[in-house]
């Protein structure tokens, strides 16, 4: 129940940036995603938003480095013997400060072009325009930490071009300008080695990772060692003696190789010393790997760019593309890791290997696990007395206390404490697996709680513990109470993203409660309506019939139901639906809306008699509707009968109904009573079981864990 994809909003032409903006926005929206960034998969997916308007495009064939937005590129030919258009991977890194300076609100538009004019002649080759919007909640602490990393690519022939790179953030009227030369070696028909660009790694989970539309983790990610996908570093930097290492690519590759820095004023510096090749196992059909440490001895600090060199007397078969590198002096060397900007706070991994994994990772923090998991299970102990009393501020401040320690900007502890939080809730619920309903509803507290203080890296943290809470509680106890408790937490949880205005996030978490209860009548309703606020009226329509075998008598499932099959076209149960709605005496406004309906139905069909004799009879019913009278003096004045008309607008009454809400804006929000009854039993089920879970463990007692 995905909304359908748009079409492309934007064209060349700078008369329509000004709606392509805004299409772009609800567009975009539809790739926003829940989860924070994760090494593994792109959590960002960009949309080809078709070309650029007249300003922009100027700037870009200007061919002038400028902006205020940080940016760094790289792009990597891909060897591929067999394609006759070489593969240019192309890497893109916007400073996070950057993306949130200069403008307010919670969303970020950024569009990203990439054009490859040949060399001579400036004639057009390939290009690249993409747009992604972020929601800053989820990403805020990432982007102020780092930023965004963005991956496309370029179809080339073998040649010399000019890449011409231009980032815009348009509301906030901020741009970066980068402008590079690109040199596409030829692969096919080549004999002999061949060696592509050097890729430096750098850690994934420390950046947002953007992938162009279209791409597939496997294109975004063409390189994959040990399950972990290779990261190109855009500035690469090299220490004299914590060093760096370098990915290879190509075929027959030799044993050694040479390395040489070459200053920016041409001249040539002393080569630097490169350890052996360690070949890697390489990717079905795809180029040899292999891995080497480059070290820069007592090369002086600056920026230089990186030339590789056969060792023997065999050159390559095509020249290898040079890339740009920075020395840093020995002081600053020691404090970062090789593949890592300059950032205090990067994982402290050893030179000489590739990003570690999740393995790796565990085996670093093994050290102070058991110390985590205690306060972990302390603080969970004391959340349920809290709890089970009733306190429920005390009982969130309790958890707060340890995940505000653990969670720190810079801080790597976020795994660690998953895992501990995990543990800790199945050993203090035992058998006892409604226990972990009370877990459920702190965490979706919490989340709220986060939000509302802008601490929005723990809100992500609390929303993901919560939802693997769920889960794990409904493999414990697979009952339908239990997954009704389960969907009533996401519906819950759902109803507050919808307040705070995360629409597509509310719509995944509304359907998400309806994998696990797919009756679940307050879901049905809000997804229904969202759907048809996206013009997707069979969906609507679906999901409202599905709700209308629940609750065959619900004047408002009734009445939303009769709209979306009206402008489906099936118009002879529409009409049955709303003359049911105009006989129910309980909720005016849905009466007032089935009037309206009726009204217009006559009013397409050019019955402008029939149209008056409704709206007559909805006022004489409904007199406090003032939306009536209006509407009634308009069929009257198709039918050329202006003075009745008048009259009828004389009988307005501003005061009428004026601290009632409009039928129409009332029927365009999602309604708030299932939500809060969701709340109402997910919390009340927290409380009960949470005593439950007090008489059989020594909590009272403050028994450590």
């Amino acid at each position: 129940m995905r909304p359908r994809p748009l079409d492309r909003p934007w064209a060349t032409g700078g008369a329509r940036s000004a709606r392509a903006l805004l299409g772009l926005a609800v567009v975009l929206t539809a790739a926003l995603l829940a989860s924070a960034p994760s090494a593994a998969q792109v959590v960002v997916e960009a949309i080809d938003v078709g070309g650029l308007e007249t300003r922009s495009a100027a700037l870009m064939l200007s061919g002038q480095d400028a902006g205020e937005l940080a940016v760094s590129l790289v792009a990597i030919p891909m060897p591929d013997p067999m394609a006759e258009r070489v593969r240019v991977l192309l890497v893109v890194d916007v400073d996070g400060e950057s993306l949130l300076a200069g403008e307010t609100g919670e969303m970020r538009i950024t569009e990203l072009y990439a054009y490859a004019l040949e060399a001579r002649g400036e004639a057009l080759a390939a290009s690249l325009t993409q747009a992604f919007m972020m929601e800053l909640g989820p990403y805020r602490d990432a982007l102020g930490e780092r930023g965004v990393k963005f991956f496309g690519h370029l179809e080339l022939v073998p040649g010399e071009y000019s890449l011409r790179v231009l980032v815009l953030r348009r509301q906030a009227d901020r741009f970066a300008l980068r402008t590079v030369p690109l040199s596409v070696p030829p692969w096919t028909g080549a004999a002999g080695p061949a060696l592509g660009p050097p890729i430096f790694p750098e850690a994934a989970e420390r950046w947002i990772l953007v992938a162009a539309a279209g791409e597939s983790a496997e294109q975004a990610f063409p390189l994959v060692i040990d399950g972990r996908p290779v990261v190109p570093s855009t500035r690469p930097l090299i220490g004299a003696e914590a060093g760096a290492q370098v990915l290879l690519m190509g075929r027959a590759l030799p044993e050694r190789l040479h390395a040489k820095l070459v200053a920016t004023d041409g001249q040539e510096s002393a080569e630097l010393a490169l350890g052996e090749l360690r070949l890697l196992p390489p990717a079905a059909a795809g180029p040899e790997l292999a891995v080497a440490e480059l070290h820069a001895g007592d090369q002086a600090p600056g920026s230089y760019r990186l030339q590789l060199l056969p060792a023997g007397e065999d050159a390559f078969a095509v020249p290898v593309p040079s890339m740009p590198v920075t020395v840093l002096p020995a002081e600053i060397a020691a404090r970062v890791t090789v593949w890592t900007e300059l950032d205090s706070a990067a994982p402290d991994t050893s030179p000489g290997t590739l990003p570690a994994g999740p393995e790796e990772t565990a085996t670093r923090v093994r050290g102070g696990a058991r110390e985590i998991f205690d306060h972990v299970a302390a603080a969970y102990r004391q959340a349920l007395v809290e709890l089970a009393a009733e306190n429920r501020s005390a009982a969130r401040a309790a958890v707060l206390r340890i995940e505000g320690d653990l969670l720190r900007p810079g801080s790597d502890a976020q795994e660690p404490l998953v895992a501990a939080q995990l543990r800790a809730a199945l050993e203090l619920v035992g058998d006892q697996a409604d226990g972990l309903v009370s877990l459920i509803w702190l965490h979706e507290e919490l989340y709220r709680q986060y939000h509302q203080d802008q601490r929005y890296r723990l809100a992500t943290h609390s929303r993901q513990m919560m939802l693997r809470l769920a889960e794990l509680y409904v493999a414990r106890s697979d009952t339908p109470e239990a997954r009704q408790l389960v969907a009533c937490a996401l519906v819950s949880l759902a109803g507050y993203l919808q307040e705070i205005g995360a629409r597509h996030e509310a719509m995944q978490a509304f359907e998400r409660a309806l994998d696990f209860d797919p009756n679940h009548e307050a879901a049905l309703l809000a997804l229904a309506v969202i759907h048809e606020a996206f013009g997707h009226y069979e969906t609507a329509a679906d999901l409202l019939q599905r709700l209308h075998k629940v609750r065959p008598v619900d004047p408002e499932v009734r009445l939303r139901l009769a709209i979306n099959l009206r402008r489906l076209g099936f118009e002879r149960q529409a009409v049955r639906l709303l003359r049911k709605g105009i006989e129910d005496p309980q909720a005016s406004w849905i009466r007032a809306l089935a009037y309206q309906e009726l009204a217009n139905l006559r009013v397409e069909k050019k019955r402008h008699a029939e149209a008056a004799a409704i709206l007559r009879e909805a006022i004489r019913h409904l007199p406090d509707h003032q939306r009536l009278y209006v509407q009634l003096a308009a069929v009257l004045d198709r039918l050329e009968r202006p003075t009745e008309a008048r009259a009828v607008l004389d009988r307005l009454d501003p005061a009428a109904g004026r601290d009632v809400d409009s039928p129409r804006l009332r029927y365009t929000r999602v309604p708030a009573g299932g939500i809060a009854e969701a709340r109402r039993v997910l919390a009340a089920g927290a409380v009960s079981r949470g005593r439950s879970l007090m008489e059989t463990l020594p909590i009272a007692a403050g028994e450590g864990p």
